[in-house]
């Protein structure tokens, strides 16, 4: 037993309630869905059972077995005849299992007399397994019939635990039911040790999650997933932990995924509607005629997938409408049709909606036009749809808004509404999208509010921890405007620091409503908070002494209607960890971060004009970052008197000795106050 392997994480409390070694006559059941490690558990009661010294028989209902066999006996016939050296069978065992061979046939199960012999030879044969064994019956659901073989285990005096994928299997004939729900957090870590034989990196775990969805608890799909990772050459060692590369990327799934067989073979309809599903359009149960006009079936066939669907655990029903549980499913689905397939699936659904007696509702049909792509025809009805839904939602969803726009340009004819597109973009935190759409424009050649473009750029740049495109800097950037946003990026590189009433009048031009009821701004009350709505002193801390790893919080206000986002900060630079923020006291910024922990404590801003920085009010932080450099800025960082006095001077000049580090702030004690 050396050599024995471990036992399922996660299921320790499922392992002591169903007891290997608890009295005979007791009929146990556990379940849960497919790949929650029922197998597992079973394999280690199995095993537990021979350390008994009870005799243990292990019955597979999900092996081959007729048709006509509802009752299990050919699983149970197979498992005894493989398992005769370890039952150290004996004449009457070997007897038993012969006869019940013979009584095995499909008449058997014709007539009352033949059933109740079958049932009668079932007995016997589980009675000469030996005293108080432990009878272990793996997805008995797949059986049509299976309380005839468990009851006559139950009633030979053997421990009987069987696994169904629904409660309702045996329930009303069970003595104890036992749950195997999904795995907690730190457990899948655990898991995920063990699969790597290392530990592994919060951001990969992170991916996992969000990549597999409700299924982020299920060890199958946890060790497929990594399975996955682990062959497309995604993940690498550093530092004694294991990373993921690419880790915006979503991870895939294996072919042989339990996920994965559930949807059926590439081409199926199962795969055209899983893809359907996880679209931008809403799809509910009710839409079985569309979407059997769309891909090409009958509605029959159509629903009778969606149910299979359902019970196998990839879609989800919620509200009236179909969720693909697995976020890692569709993307497996379009690396392997293709964005073209795809694109082709909305464009049917387009052209199915006029085919059908009622029309679909508009937004649903917008987000299908949408996701067509170029697999649709161009027509000016389908731009005026996207920009009306569009308008509809730009309050609520600014970054589906910005794409129906977008969208919107090809089915016009008419130049894209570049302006409209970064006011949403940066309504949905999507500073990315900013600087790729200003880039392209001035690649294009500036056709619009330069002045508002450039502030985007600025913004999204001190957003992201990066510096804004050269070719954009030297188009939109205003020598005569010295706070210009893009200015401010220039003097934040340059290691000087910026402040709240600068970073204001930066932003003004963003927040100044638009001509037309369709064109808001980021909105009235929008000044005060996206940059420094609760921060009212001065940022003196600049590029080259702030952390880039500076916590975000949810520094927007709550009135606004915008995401939290992070401080500015500056790319490239040596990072100091910090804890979580307080969405009260955090320093803000443009960048969405993740919702601030209800255990998280207040920050404070120290006093000082060069090495302010976030702490924890009564604990200590790490040490003040050194400042990358000693000799002074030669860059043209702004008019004089911009900044405090210390922040002009050359950095040589700064400390006691070139890069001297400031000494630590005292710190404060566990009554102190922000």
């Amino acid at each position: 037993m050396a050599n024995q392997s471990p036992g399922p994480i996660g299921r320790e409390d499922e392992l002591a309630a169903l007891a290997a070694d608890g009295p005979g006559g007791v009929l146990a059941v556990l379940h849960g869905e497919r790949g929650s490690g029922r197998t597992a558990v079973l394999d280690e009661l199995a095993a537990a059972g021979c350390c008994a010294g009870r005799p243990v028989l292990t019955v597979r209902g999900a092996g081959p077995r007729p048709d006509w066999d509802l009752y299990g006996v050919v699983p149970l016939l197979d498992a005894v005849t493989g398992a005769f050296e370890e039952l150290r069978a004996t004449s009457e065992l070997v007897g038993r299992t012969a006869a019940l061979r013979r009584r095995c046939t499909p008449e058997s199960y014709h007539g009352t007399h033949g059933r109740g012999a079958l049932y009668a030879e079932i007995g016997r044969l589980l009675g000469s397994l030996g005293p108080s064994g432990l009878v272990l019956f793996d997805d008995v659901d797949r059986v049509p019939r299976p309380e005839h073989v468990t009851v006559a285990a139950r009633a030979a005096g053997h421990r009987v635990v069987v696994t169904a994928g629904r409660p309702a299997v045996l329930a009303g004939t069970a003595d104890v039911l036992v749950h195997a729900g999904p795995l907690d957090p730190h457990e899948v870590g655990r898991l995920v040790r063990r699969s790597l034989r290392a530990r592994p990196d919060t951001t990969l775990l992170a991916a996992l999650g969000r990549a597999l969805g409700s299924l982020a608890g299920n060890p199958a799909a946890v060790l497929a997933a990594v399975d996955e990772l682990r062959r497309s050459d995604r993940l690498v060692t550093v530092g004694r932990r294991v990373c993921l590369r690419a880790p915006r990327v979503t991870p895939m799934l294996p072919g042989d995924a339990l996920a994965m067989t559930a949807v059926g073979e590439p081409g199926g309809v199962a795969e055209d509607l899983v893809l359907l599903v996880d679209g931008p359009a809403r799809v509910r149960a009710g839409d079985v005629p569309l979407l059997a006009a769309a891909t090409g079936r009958t509605a029959r066939d159509t629903g009778r997938t969606l149910d299979r669907l359902v019970t196998d655990g990839v879609l989800e029903e919620q509200r009236g409408e179909l969720v693909l549980r697995c976020p890692a499913v569709a993307t497996t689905l379009r690396a392997r049709c293709g964005t073209g397939w795809v694109r082709g699936l909305h464009a049917a659904v387009v052209h199915a909606s006029d085919t059908l007696g009622s029309p679909i509702e508009p937004g649903v049909l917008a987000d299908h036009v949408e996701a067509a792509g170029d697999a649709l025809e161009p027509d000016p009805a389908w731009g005026k749809l996207l920009l009306m839904q569009a308008g509809e939602r730009e309050g609520r969803a600014p970054q589906r808004a910005a794409d129906l726009v977008r969208a919107a340009a090809r089915h016009e004819h008419l130049p894209q509404d570049d302006e409209w597109t970064a006011r949403l973009l940066l309504r949905a935190g999507d500073h990315s999208g900013v600087l790729a759409l200003v880039t392209r424009l001035v690649e294009e050649g500036v056709d619009g509010d330069v002045e508002l473009l450039g502030a985007a750029a600025g913004v999204a740049a001190l957003s992201l921890h990066e510096s804004a495109p050269p070719p954009v800097s030297e188009a939109l950037a205003d020598d005569r405007n010295p706070i210009s946003a893009l200015h401010l990026v220039r003097r934040w590189e340059c290691g000087l620091g910026l402040r709240a009433d600068e970073l204001a009048a930066a932003t003004k031009t963003l927040v100044t409503a638009a001509p037309g009821p369709d064109r808001r701004s980021l909105g009235h009350r929008a000044a005060e908070s996206a940059l420094l709505n609760r921060t009212s002193s001065e940022l003196s801390r600049p590029c080259s002494a702030r952390p880039t790893g500076a916590p975000r919080g949810a520094a927007i206000s709550e009135r606004s209607g915008l995401p939290p986002h992070s401080p500015p900060g500056g790319g490239g630079r040596p990072r100091t960890r910090h804890g979580p923020c307080s969405s009260s006291t955090a320093p803000t910024g443009l960048l969405p971060g993740r919702a601030s922990s209800p255990r998280c404590s207040r920050w404070r801003l120290r006093p000082g004009p060069a090495t302010n920085a976030w702490s924890r009010c009564g604990r200590s932080t790490s040490r003040t970052p050194r400042r990358p450099g000693t000799g002074p800025c030669t860059r043209r960082c702004g008019p004089p008197g911009s900044g405090p006095a210390e922040m002009r001077r050359p950095r040589s000049s700064r400390g006691t000795g070139s890069g001297a580090r400031r000494p630590a702030e005292r710190r404060t004690s566990a009554g102190g106050s922000c």
